[in-house]
């Protein structure tokens, strides 16, 4: 009897020991899947910037636009505003605000978020829906030259090719419209 007493409590002292190793190891995993989610929030970055080949998109007089505001201030850059193709309805969505650097004349494009813009169809008046018209880019404002200032270029991409408008607006440091 003594014996297997001895055995079932030998068996409880390394059943003990294999729970206590896999709750080390589920700690240290929930502690490193923390750690790789605060610092993912800290260093994700979600404003992309493309090189941009401009001779990739044609001048149109078919887009109509405007650009409500825009500003670079330390840490974010933010142009926003509304396009539309004349005449079409606005389903698709595929509207990039590029920035052409004026000391090089290097284009950068930055992806926008549509915003709803029933204001736009009301105004236009001509039929067409455009309420998917508006757009907001983000870009962190050290992937730009701080000291350089930016012609700001509306490109839009639908059925009919790749397009492009000149705001004649330019982005710069001192600049907030």
């Amino acid at each position: 009897m003594a014996m297997n007493e001895g055995m079932y409590h030998m068996k409880e002292i390394q059943m003990d020991g294999m729970v206590n190793n896999k709750n080390i190891r589920i700690v240290f995993l929930l502690f490193a899947m923390m750690i790789f989610f605060v610092v993912s929030i800290f260093y994700w970055d979600e404003s992309k910037v493309f090189d941009v080949n401009i001779s990739d998109y044609s001048s149109s007089d078919h887009i109509a636009y405007f650009i409500d505001s825009y500003t670079m201030e330390d840490r974010i850059s933010t142009i926003a505003g509304w396009a539309v193709w004349l005449g079409e309805d606005l389903n698709l969505v595929n509207t990039e605000v590029a920035l052409k650097s004026n000391s090089t004349g290097a284009f950068i494009s930055i992806p926008t978020q549509m915003q709803q813009r029933a204001d736009v169809t009301t105004a236009m008046n001509d039929g067409f829906q455009y309420d998917n018209s508006g757009f907001i880019a983000y870009v962190k404002t050290n992937k730009l030259n701080i000291t350089d200032s930016y012609e700001i270029y509306i490109l839009i991409k639908n059925e009919h090719g790749n397009f492009y408008v000149a705001t004649g607006q330019v982005l710069e440091a001192e600049n907030e419209a």
